[in-house]
């Protein structure tokens, strides 16, 4: 294996960088996005190259939804079955849903899928790291999930989250780095994404990021929150 302590160096000069603030899909807190294009700026003095570029892959929330909810009920269905009344609302509700999932479901969203990862790697063959915001709105009181954000209408599952699941699809690994900080003192992250099995790269730019922009030592006052 790589010797990944050797990749905290940070040092990231000549890397082709692509930088999209949606995914072409999400939408995000102007707040947010203003923190991310500032962060988004040090790639170049980091001697990156440097432009917003966006993978074609489209919204990856149904196939995530059928394939992860399927293979949840194939693992713990027995608890539905056995403990229904025990379950949390949360965990009852999912493994419901992925019994629902008929057997050609979740056949066209493997096929999906492998057009989505397809689509992915196409992609960065072109780049070496794609950056996007890691949530789409600071951090928000537990139990109250954002419905309405930059003033439209988003799911209340999705809403928040937009930006990681594709990941969780393909496999290319991601590190969530601290980038500044909303008003209120709360952190906000830049996603750092790599090529597949690439996590040398992704653990140099999230190094490099963490030394032009520490954060380490801020801790927000949770009382005034």
């Amino acid at each position: 294996p790589p010797d990944f302590l050797t990749a905290l160096d940070g040092d990231i000069k000549g890397l082709r960088v692509a930088w999209s603030p949606d995914l072409g899909f999400a939408v995000v807190d102007e707040g947010v996005l203003s923190t991310i294009r500032s962060a988004v700026h040090l790639f170049d003095d980091f001697g990156c190259s440097v432009e917003e570029a966006t993978p074609e892959t489209g919204e990856p929330f149904d196939i995530f939804a059928t394939i992860v909810l399927a293979d949840d009920y194939a693992d713990n269905g027995h608890l539905l079955e056995k403990h229904a009344d025990d379950l949390m609302r949360y965990v009852r509700s999912a493994l419901e849903h992925g019994k629902r999932v008929t057997g050609a479901e979740h056949a066209m969203a493997l096929k999906k899928l492998w057009r989505f990862r397809a689509r992915m790697e196409d992609f960065f063959q072109e780049y070496d790291l794609l950056l996007t915001p890691t949530t789409a709105v600071p951090a928000f009181p537990v139990g109250q999930r954002p419905t309405r954000i930059a003033g439209r209408e988003v799911s209340k599952l999705w809403g928040a989250t937009p930006l990681t699941p594709s990941f969780n699809l393909t496999g290319n690994p991601a590190a969530s780095i601290p980038c500044g900080f909303s008003s209120e003192g709360l952190p906000i992250g830049l996603q750092i994404v790599g090529r597949w099995g690439d996590e040398v790269t992704v653990l140099k730019a999230s190094a490099a990021l963490e030394r032009a922009r520490p954060w380490a030592g801020k801790v927000p006052s949770l009382a005034d929150i």
